[in-house]
C-alpha cells in the first residue's frame, strides 16, 4: 500500500492551481519600516522559551535598550534589536551559547521565507601558531581564513601588521563539517611546513 509521502508526489497541479497572483510591494510606503532585526536558530532537543533568547541576547548585544524576540517554533526565533549596534555585534560577534547550545544568528530578509534562512556558519576567532614574523599580516590572514572559512577581519595593530604570539583571525566557520584540528602552512624558501 502506497504511503501519503508517495501520493503527495504524484500530486499534479491544475493549470487553474498553477497560475500565479502578481503582488507589487508598494514603493515608498514601507522605506525602512524594519526594524534591525535577525533570525535566530538554537540548536537544542529541548525547546527554549523567547524570553530566555531575549535575556541572553539583550544582555549581550543590546544592555542598554534590549531587544524583542518572538518565537517562530522549532527553536528559532525573530529577534528585533532597539539599537543598530546590536545587530551588528549580533551578526558579527560570537559564537553565542544559551543554555550551553549554539544560538546561530543570520540576518533578517523579508524577501525570504523561513525555510530558506541559512543557519549554517559562526563567526568564530582562530588562532594561527608558529608562524614566522614575516607572515603575520592581513594579505597572510585572508589566505588562511578563507582556506578554513570565509575570513571576516584580523587581529592587527591599526595597519597591516599582526606581530604577535599567535595570529588572531575571525572567520565565518561552516558548522556542517568538522573542525580541523589544525593545518599546515607552507612558507615556501625550502622552510618546509609549520
Amino acid at each position: 500500500m502506497e504511503g501519503v509521502e508517495g501520493m503527495m508526489k504524484k500530486l499534479q497541479l491544475s493549470s487553474e492551481e498553477r497560475r500565479s497572483i502578481k503582488i507589487r510591494k508598494q514603493l515608498g510606503s514601507q522605506v525602512n519600516s524594519w526594524p534591525s532585526q535577525a533570525v535566530a536558530k538554537l540548536f537544542s532537543d529541548r525547546n527554549i522559551r523567547f524570553d530566555v533568547i531575549e535575556k541572553v541576547v539583550g544582555w549581550i548585544s543590546c544592555p542598554a535598550k534590549g531587544i524583542a524576540c518572538k518565537d517562530l517554533g522549532d527553536n528559532v526565533f525573530l529577534i528585533s534589536f532597539n539599537q543598530e549596534t546590536g545587530l551588528r555585534r549580533a551578526l558579527d560577534d560570537g559564537p553565542w551559547m544559551v543554555s550551553k547550545e549554539l544560538l546561530v544568528v543570520v540576518e533578517f530578509d523579508e524577501s525570504k521565507a523561513l525555510e530558506e534562512f541559512d543557519f549554517s556558519s559562526i563567526p568564530i576567532w582562530m588562532r594561527v601558531k608558529r608562524l614566522p614574523f614575516g607572515l603575520m599580516n592581513r594579505v597572510v590572514a585572508e589566505t588562511i581564513g578563507d582556506d578554513v572559512g570565509a575570513f571576516m577581519e584580523v587581529d592587527a595593530d591599526g595597519g597591516e601588521s599582526a606581530v604577535g604570539r599567535v595570529l588572531r583571525i575571525k572567520i565565518r566557520l561552516d558548522i556542517r563539517k568538522p573542525l580541523h584540528r589544525g593545518i599546515m602552512v607552507d612558507i615556501g624558501d625550502g622552510k618546509g611546513e609549520r
